[in-house]
């Protein structure tokens, strides 16, 4: 038997004025307080107020700056919309209509579907429509049958502090040990400082001169200025589409498809991991790789301005000729790589002091085992290794170290932990996959535990052991626990070249006793 529709009564009214005036007001401000005593039944959490009887919701954030958050947009429902009762107050001309009757009472402003983003705003079945009145945004969201099932309303971009543009493009590359302060904040830099060079200044930063001239660095400004994040306000009007779009890996859905033909070049040109999205990460990482050893070490310069321009060049005409949505000329890219090649950038580095290895180092690296890897960043820092933020061994090479980093569940949660640590004897070589290449170490030259050292013979490891769990022709192993490992490989002449400390790993089968040796874990 179907289920009989819920009856809802009409709902408690309220003025559409006096609700858009709480747009930007803390919850706590007495206007708002106010206006939830009136509307019934009502549900206040840390991102809504719900308020169903009344007809309306308000979602809340938190803007730059401010520790409250406060009423973002308000959402005005028809009748049976997420069991609301139906707003009764919207404002002339708008109604819970049709999109072909709302579009004769006011054209819209823009249109929006789910598959191709921003369409004409003749589009027969956009997702939704748009209006600008009285310095306010007001979205029309359609069900499939094309009628509007609720509005949005917003205060314009700039009440609103912007939208945001900020963009990561280092977060999971592993940091190197001479990667510079602020490295970070690179990729967000050059957009800021590329918009003012090709745009001139927004009106946000009019009086920031020095840096139009070029006489402040990208990352300096962006600290100063902009408080170290992006918004749309920080670059040219203008713009502000296209980079929301492109710093959010927006320019997807069926327009992608429509872009195959030209797909596979770009991304030989642009030096692309993946297939060409349009986004700024892909584009930022695939402009210095080869430039630079390292991502981290892309310069807070000019010259990296200078170097990624003809790529954000080519992709704002490329908008502007598409939207994205068709393929481009390949001709475009094919210059902006010539001119990006062009252009040289001295990777920035700070200094590594060196290790010392002393007989406390390798007993506090062993120790880490099991530990999250932000846990363990600033030991692994002080022993000269690189913080990696996916599964990944990194090394140390000229420390004679390597650990790895895998996922561990902790409390339930997916955690990056350190599950090994690794000493090498100098010359050995290995191929540590987080810095992406084969390397030679120095050797450790401290105490590793119990005395042993790298470089001590096979006896005297089983000495200070005990009896291995298991030996092969160059190696031993024992489990000093249910839950740890140690790995031995000696060379020819029998001399310690390499040993691993480790949680037991999931293909092994469970060690059972006598375990050995004790105190090291």
């Amino acid at each position: 038997m179907a289920k009989a529709a819920k009856i809802l009564p009409e709902a408690i009214p309220f003025s559409y004025a006096v609700l858009v005036d709480l747009l930007g007001k803390p919850v706590d401000d007495p206007a708002v307080q106010a206006v939830i005593a009136k509307a019934g039944k009502t549900k206040v959490d840390s991102d809504f107020i719900v308020a169903k009887q009344a007809g309306f919701d308000f979602a809340l954030e938190r803007k730059k700056g401010v520790k409250k958050k406060v009423l973002d947009t308000l959402f005005l429902f028809s009748h049976g919309a997420d069991d609301h009762s139906g707003f009764a107050g919207l404002p002339k001309p708008f109604s819970f209509a049709d999109r072909a009757t709302l579009r004769k009472a006011a054209k819209p402003d823009g249109a929006w579907t789910v598959d191709d983003g921003d369409v004409a705003v003749d589009h027969p079945d956009s997702k939704r429509d748009t209006w600008k009145r009285d310095g306010l945004v007001i979205d029309a969201n359609y069900n499939k049958e094309g009628f509007a099932r609720y509005f949005t309303v917003q205060g314009s971009e700039e009440s609103r502090g912007g939208r945001d543009l900020s963009t990561h493009p280092l977060h999971f590359e592993t940091k190197p040990v001479d990667a510079p302060k602020d490295a970070e904040l690179v990729g967000m830099a050059l957009i800021v400082a590329w918009s003012a060079d090709r745009f001139g200044l927004p009106k946000k930063h009019a009086g920031a001169t020095d840096f139009a001239k070029r006489a402040v660095s990208p990352v300096t400004f962006l600290k100063k200025a902009c408080d170290s994040t992006l918004t749309t306000l920080d670059i040219a009007p203008e713009l502000g589409d296209f980079f929301f779009d492109y710093t959010n890996r927006l320019f997807l859905g069926t327009r992608a498809a429509n872009r195959d033909a030209t797909a596979g070049e770009i991304k030989k040109l642009l030096k692309l991991e993946r297939k060409d999205e349009r986004a700024y990460t892909d584009d930022f990482l695939g402009t210095f790789k080869g430039a630079v050893k390292n991502p981290f070490n892309v310069p807070d310069s000019w010259s990296s301005v200078d170097r990624i321009a003809p790529i954000l060049d080519a992709r704002w005409a490329d908008y502007q000729a598409t939207a994205m949505k068709a393929a481009p000329k390949l001709a475009l890219y094919e210059k902006a790589a010539k001119l990006r090649d062009a252009v040289r950038v001295t990777a920035a580095s700070v200094a590594v002091a060196k290790v010392e290895t002393d007989d406390a180092l390798a007993k506090t690296l062993i120790g880490l085992i099991g530990a999250p890897v932000k846990e363990a960043k600033a030991t692994l820092e002080k022993a000269g290794l690189p913080i990696g933020k996916r599964i990944d061994e990194q090394a140390n090479p000229a420390a004679g170290i390597a650990y790895m980093g895998s996922n561990l569940k902790l409390a339930g949660k997916t955690t990056l932990c350190v599950t090994a640590v690794d000493f090498y004897a100098a010359k050995e070589k290995a191929y540590i996959r987080g810095l992406g290449k084969e390397v030679e170490f120095d050797g450790y030259r401290g105490s590793l535990v119990l005395g042993v050292k790298i470089g001590d013979d096979r006896k005297a490891v089983a000495k200070a052991f005990g009896a291995p769990s298991g030996t092969r022709e160059e190696s031993d192993y024992w489990y000093p626990d249910k839950r740890h490992r140690i790995s031995a490989t000696f060379s020819k002449r029998g001399k310690l070249d390499y040993i691993h400390f480790s949680l037991v790993e999931d293909w092994e089968d469970a060690p059972k006793p006598p375990f050995g040796p004790k105190g090291i874990f």
